[in-house]
C-alpha cells in the first residue's frame, strides 16, 4: 500500500511492481521480494480474463501482466531437516495433545504427505490395506498418487478410523462435514515444548526424505514416495544419498591408513595371496 497506493488495477505499471519489489529488497528482505513478485504476478494474470460473474477483464490483454520482466533476487537453496533428537522431541510433545490438527501432524511425520494432502483426506483414500490413494483434486502433480504405508502409518490410521469413522474426512474441522483448515495453533504449541520455535510444517516434508536418503534409498525412490513427478525435484536431498557412502569410505581409510599402527585396536588387512 504505501508504494502502490489506492490504484486500480488497470493503472498499475511494470515501473510501479519494480519499484515495489526493489524496495521490498533494499528493507533487507530479497526472498520476501520474490514472495510478494510471485503473488502479484498470479493477481495480475488472473485479473486479464473475465471470472465467473464478469462481463470483462479487469485489464486490457494489451497491457500484459506488469510483474513479467521483473529481475528476482537471487536465492540460495535452504533445506531445513529434523534430527532424530528434533522428531523425538516433537513426537513427545505431540503425545500430550489429542485433536485433529495433531494427528495430521502425527501422518504429516510418518508420510511426508503435504499439508494440503492430509488436511483435506477422507475415509474412502485408505479402503485399500496398506496403501493411500489421494486423489488428483488433492495432489499438486494433479494425478492420483497410490502410495504404500509404514507399518506406523497404518496403526495410526487404523486408530484414527475406530475414534472417527462417523466422520467422511480423516481430519474433521470445528463445522461439521468439513475438512480441517488449519494446524497453526497445535504446531506453535509442539515446536514450543519442543524447543523448535519459528519451524515450519513443511519441515516434517523435507524430514521425511532426509531420513529416506540418508538410510541410503534412491533419490528417484524417495521422489516416488512424495509424489515428485519430475525426477530433479528430489535432487536437493542427494548430498544426504552420499551418506552412507560417506561413511563406508570413511571406514575403509581408516583401516587402511591404521594398518600395522599398534594399540588402535585396528584389524589389518591381510597380505596373504598378493
Amino acid at each position: 500500500m504505501p508504494v502502490l497506493g489506492e490504484r486500480k488495477v488497470a493503472s498499475v505499471h511494470f515501473g510501479d511492481m519494480g519499484s515495489l519489489h526493489e524496495r521490498i529488497t533494499a528493507s533487507g528482505r530479497p526472498v520476501r521480494a520474490n514472495r510478494v513478485l510471485s503473488v502479484a504476478s498470479k493477481m495480475f494474470a488472473l485479473s486479464l480474463k473475465p471470472m465467473a460473474g464478469e462481463d470483462a477483464p479487469w485489464r486490457d490483454a494489451a497491457q500484459g501482466n506488469p510483474c513479467r520482466g521483473i529481475e528476482r533476487n537471487r536465492e540460495e537453496g535452504r533445506e531445513r531437516f529434523f534430527s532424530s533428537a528434533e522428531l523425538a522431541a516433537l513426537s513427545d510433545a505431540l503425545a500430550e495433545h489429542d485433536t485433529p490438527a495433531a494427528d495430521c501432524l502425527r501422518l504429516l511425520m510418518l508420510t511426508g504427505c503435504r499439508p494440503g494432502e492430509a488436511m483435506r483426506a477422507t475415509w474412502a483414500e485408505f479402503d485399500e490395506p496398506g496403501y493411500w490413494s489421494k486423489p488428483s483434486a488433492h495432489t499438486k502433480q494433479r494425478k492420483v498418487h497410490r502410495v504404500p504405508l509404514s507399518p506406523a502409518a497404518c496403526e495410526l490410521v487404523d486408530k484414527l478410523r475406530r475414534k472417527r469413522a462417523d466422520d467422511e474426512f480423516v481430519f474433521p474441522g470445528r463445522i461439521k462435514g468439513r475438512p480441517l483448515r488449519e494446524l497453526r495453533g497445535v504446531w506453535a504449541a509442539v515446536t514450543r515444548a519442543a524447543g523448535l520455535d519459528g519451524s515450519l510444517v513443511y519441515t516434517l516434508r523435507h524430514s521425511f526424505a532426509s531420513v529416506g536418503a540418508g538410510g541410503g534409498l534412491s533419490l528417484q525412490l524417495v521422489g516416488k514416495l512424495l509424489g515428485h513427478t519430475v525426477a530433479r525435484t528430489a535432487e536437493k536431498y542427494s548430498h544426504l544419498a552420499d551418506d552412507p557412502l560417506r561413511e563406508a569410505a570413511a571406514k575403509i581409510g581408516a583401516v587402511i591408513a591404521g594398518a600395522g599402527r599398534p594399540d588402535e585396536n585396528i584389524v589389518p588387512i591381510s597380505r596373504r595371496g598378493g
